[in-house]
């Protein structure tokens, strides 16, 4: 809260050369408004609650996401109240402020507690029930990163005795009693469910956490999510991120917001493309085809025409680096992917998103599956304008291209975010300025 006073301060300052803000009404109200909205938003998101295993990277991420959102709150804001007379240079002085203020903290306290910890402050004293491959690995996790702030005492099991076994299963209680243990870690290849339930009657009533280890690295590719079916537990592990609601609402949002920005402020350069389009090669403007939308449903793209009107007459063909079919003006577009734009129309019709897998037509998806049957997991989530696999690969020139750069789709879908979109988006206009597209 302090930061974002901070930064719409300095920001005031900077472009009025005075910080009496309160004295002009329309400043004083947005001042409110800035408070009021991000004490709501950091309630419903809780970015402050920060794991003891979690990494910054991660931290920075939800705090970006946040700071994202309310800035297109905000904007929601002035363009419903119709101020005109707000400054834009402002606004964008105060959120590059609010992020440099934010993350610098952010990965000051992150740090200093970790340090804390490190010497042995803020200690979590921890057992394992159960002993075996998985406790052991988790005795190293605990050992390499002594930064968490966990002390292992060590294991109790039926079956083991020697160095780091303090007793029998049953031995646990009276143990975590007399030495304040403050979490259990619960090993359930090597424990019976009745222990199980024995163990969580006796940590409710004396206030110690449980913690539950189950040995899925064999999917540790996948997503992992809990689900209830009344009171039944279920463990997801294909779930991904925009399978939650609130990540597909933020995601189509942010989508329709910025593709209406963009569209109104680059309307002039795309009138101006389709005239070079029209007098530097035969035929229509826009190149309408048919691809594969999310759950496989059937939707046409639109992009500014590239090639020649008759580039398939032998049947689909994928482009190559010096493909004759592409125009010499065309060459250009796909160079800097100018001919994409109109796919923002295909944004705000719902059939795409500006980020997510490219879109493939049905005859190339087929020969991709009988290789690759993990394709289909990319139709799961709208196709995008861009993708993280085409700014880390590149357009695909055949079937085995197509499979190298797959791994990157789907290394997205499984890791979806505001923050990758904003990621791969930034990526992207590095290829547009220099023309590296194909």
């Amino acid at each position: 809260m302090a930061g974002l006073n901070l930064a719409f301060i300095l920001a005031y300052f900077l472009k009025f050369g005075n910080a009496e803000f309160l004295e002009n009404h329309l400043y004083a109200e947005m001042f409110y408004f800035f408070n009021i909205s991000w004490l709501v938003l950091t309630a419903l998101y809780k970015p402050f609650q920060i794991a003891r295993t979690e990494v910054l990277s991660k931290v920075l991420r939800r705090q970006l996401s946040l700071i994202v959102i309310h800035l297109l709150v905000l904007t929601a804001f002035l363009f419903i109240g119709r101020r005109v007379d707000y400054s834009r240079e402002h606004l964008i002085l105060t959120f590059a402020l609010l992020v440099l203020i934010d993350f610098g903290w952010k990965a000051a306290f992150y740090y200093t507690l970790q340090s804390y910890r490190s010497y042995g402050y803020n200690i979590r004293n921890v057992v394992v029930m159960g002993y075996g491959d998985l406790a052991e690995e988790l005795k190293r996790h605990f050992e390499e990163h002594p930064e968490y702030g966990y002390r292992l005492l060590g294991f109790f099991d039926n079956n083991r005795t020697g160095q780091g076994i303090l007793g029998k299963m049953d031995d646990l209680k009276e143990y975590a009693l007399k030495n304040e243990v403050d979490e259990i870690y619960c090993c359930l290849p090597y424990v019976r469910y009745t222990k199980v339930k024995e163990l969580l009657d006796f940590a409710d009533a004396n206030i110690i956490k449980v913690k539950l280890l189950a040995d899925f690295r064999g999917f540790s590719q996948k997503g992992f999510k809990l689900e209830r079916y009344d009171n039944i537990p279920v463990l997801n592990i294909t779930a991904i991120p925009l399978d939650e609601v609130k990540n597909r609402v933020l995601k189509r949002t942010f989508d329709v917001a910025f593709s209406l920005c963009v569209l109104t402020v680059i309307s002039p350069f795309l009138l101006m493309v389709a005239m070079i389009i029209k007098l530097t090669s035969k035929g229509p403007v826009f190149f309408v085809q048919e691809r594969i939308g999310k759950d496989g449903q059937p939707f046409n793209i639109y992009k500014f025409r590239s090639m020649r009107i008759d580039a398939e007459k032998f049947g689909p063909a994928l482009s190559s680096t010096n493909d004759p079919r592409i125009t010499c003006w065309g060459r250009f577009m796909r160079k800097t992917r100018i001919d994409e734009l109109p796919q923002f129309y295909n944004v705000l019709k719902g059939d795409m998103a500006v980020v997510g897998p490219r879109p493939e037509r049905q005859y190339w998806i087929n020969q991709i599956i009988e290789t690759s049957p993990h394709y289909k997991r990319l139709l799961r989530v709208k196709p995008g304008i861009t993708s993280l696999g085409q700014v880390k690969y590149g357009y695909a020139e055949n079937v085995s291209e197509m499979l190298k750069r797959l791994r990157y789709d789907l290394l997205y879908i499984d890791n979806a975010s505001l923050a990758l979109d904003l990621r791969v988006m930034a990526m992207t206009a590095m290829v547009m300025i220099q023309g590296k597209g194909k």
